[in-house]
């Protein structure tokens, strides 16, 4: 995955990590019949690098990833808040500081 300026400027100007929720299916027989709620299955963010997603998980042992904050003197350019898997981060990190 190619990260370009591009793409660190997009990163650098949105406010903050979407958070995006997953339904439950519902029933597929006389779903005409009855009025199903939506029922929330779980929360996840999309990362940043590799665009799989990250579960919202409690309990530090269970996450794959999450939302981080890299400074300034990495970017260059700010802050940036990005939502990013623990396997991506070393190499989101690498080509952040080749292309600086």
């Amino acid at each position: 995955m190619a990260l370009t300026i591009e793409k660190v400027r997009a990163l650098a100007d949105r406010e903050k990590v979407c958070k995006h929720v997953k339904y439950k299916e519902k029933p597929q027989e006389a779903r005409h019949l009855i009025k199903y709620k939506q029922e929330k299955d779980y929360e996840y963010y999309k990362c940043d690098y590799c665009k799989e997603e990250i579960k919202i998980e409690k309990g530090w042992e269970k996450k794959t990833g999450g939302v981080v904050t890299i400074p300034n003197t990495v970017t260059g350019r700010g802050n940036i808040e990005i939502a990013i898997h623990n396997k991506c981060l070393k190499k989101f990190l690498k080509e952040l500081e080749e292309k600086r």
